[in-house]
């Protein structure tokens, strides 16, 4: 059963990677739910070879010790996947931003509208595996009137969302 867990967690993940790189999807990853089954299942399929190999090899060399060795390396390996898996979902936690190549080309999608003297796109945070809040700070023109302002958010709004539909809360401050 645990092998077949393994399997679909395997599967799954590599769907959801495509062709990138096994490890580099999972340092990119923002849904910790497809990884942390992975690396559960992967760290129960191994406690349960290592457990088997312990056992067997104490009944072949009658060794109680070579049964609590095993034991303790089982110990050891779910350690190390809780502190690895921790490591990789600390930042989620906390409130991981978007990367900073991503927000300069936000930054510059902005400045090329013609309304807008600069931008700075320097709070964001995650709030889900699909769901990204972004605070944009805009010197518009200032001959511009309040109502082409509305307008000029709202485009710039749409383009954002055109190439980032999991930017569900963008807040615009006028400066």
């Amino acid at each position: 059963f645990a092998g077949y867990s393994l399997y679909t967690a395997v599967r799954i993940f590599n769907q959801h990677r495509g062709s990138t790189l096994f490890w580099q999807a999972f340092k990119v990853s923002k849904d910790p739910s497809s990884f942390v089954v992975l690396f559960e299942d992967m760290a129960d399929v191994i406690g349960i070879l290592i457990a088997a190999t312990g056992i067997t090899l104490s009944h072949i060399f009658n060794n109680p010790y070579i049964d609590g060795i095993a034991s303790i390396l089982i110990g050891l390996l779910l350690m190390l996947v809780a502190i690895f898996l921790v490591r990789q979902s600390r930042n989620l936690l906390m409130g991981e931003s978007i990367s900073a190549e991503e927000l300069n080309k936000l930054v510059t999608l902005i400045e090329h509208n013609q309304n807008v003297c600069n931008a700075d796109a320097r709070l964001s945070m995650y709030l889900g595996p699909e769901e990204v809040i972004l605070l944009i700070k805009i010197k518009f023109k200032t001959d511009l009137p309040s109502q082409k302002i509305v307008e000029t958010i709202g485009s710039i709004r749409k383009a954002i969302q055109a190439d980032h539909p999991d930017y569900k809360h963008i807040h615009f401050e006028p400066v």
